[in-house]
């Protein structure tokens, strides 16, 4: 399992998605309120990629993955430079 855990220090990721309008918006924000570890996150729907940024202290990145798709979001990380 892809874990990270980081004591007293942020992280960041950064995906891009499949997001498209707000209802799925919605679906994003629900899931990412759920999930312990993500301190913010911000989701630029103005970019063509659809940007997904989020903060967290401690996150399961395969299990966040696998739970955005249950809802039909997909995310591909990208490199943070």
């Amino acid at each position: 399992m892809n874990e990270i855990k980081i004591n007293h220090t942020t992280e960041y990721l950064v995906f891009k998605t499949n997001i498209e309008d707000n209802y799925q918006a919605c679906r994003l924000a629900y899931v990412l309120e759920k999930t312990d570890g993500i301190t913010d996150w911000n989701l630029d729907l103005d970019d063509w990629e659809n940007i997904l940024k989020i903060e967290f202290s401690y996150i399961q990145i395969d299990h966040l993955i696998q739970h955005l798709l249950q809802f039909n979001i997909e995310v591909e990380e990208l490199p943070i430079w």
